[in-house]
């Protein structure tokens, strides 16, 4: 292997990485065999995170840190969201009708209009609220004060942020 990409510097992931993909300087064999060792790295590190949220790392953090600590973060994520705004049963409830025939002239990208009745676009939505749309912030603020958007509870996960070497 080339001396440019020696494992026994401090830097070894770093170098591992780089030598990887690195096709100008590295025999394809020894490319093969930093593949085949940062694979069982991997699988072995996420072995380890596993048992770690298994142990209660998740609700300790939140006990302990609610808003994170260090470059890990807690996020929630709902569990369970249903949309009783599309239920059948609404879609001969008049009053429900007329306001989101209301939201449809406002936000025409989030309420699809069905031959019978009006609903509200749940993946469109969605995908809104992803790209920071504020149309969509605002529809999904009040589908959730109107109880049109329900969910069970939420979850907390944690969100590493990426170290830069």
């Amino acid at each position: 292997m080339s001396e440019q990409y020696a494992l026994d510097r401090p830097d070894e992931m770093s170098a591992a990485l780089a030598a990887v993909v690195d096709t100008a300087c590295v025999a394809l064999e020894d490319r093969v065999a930093l593949f085949a060792l940062l694979h069982q790295v991997q699988l072995r590190i996420n072995r380890a995170l596993r048992q770690a949220k298994k142990d209660g790392l998740v609700e300790e953090i939140v006990r302990v840190h609610p808003e994170g600590i260090g470059p890990v973060s807690v996020t929630w994520a709902a569990i369970d969201v249903r949309w009783p705004v599309n239920d059948p049963d609404n879609w001969s409830d008049d009053m429900l009708q007329d306001e989101l025939a209301t939201y449809a002239a406002i936000a025409p990208a989030y309420i699809r209009h069905v031959p019978d009745h009006y609903e509200i676009a749940t993946a469109e939505l969605g995908q809104g609220m992803v790209d920071a749309d504020p149309v969509a912030r605002q529809l999904h603020r009040e589908a959730k004060a109107r109880r049109w958007r329900t969910e069970a509870g939420r979850s907390a996960t944690l969100k590493v942020r990426e170290a830069r070497p």
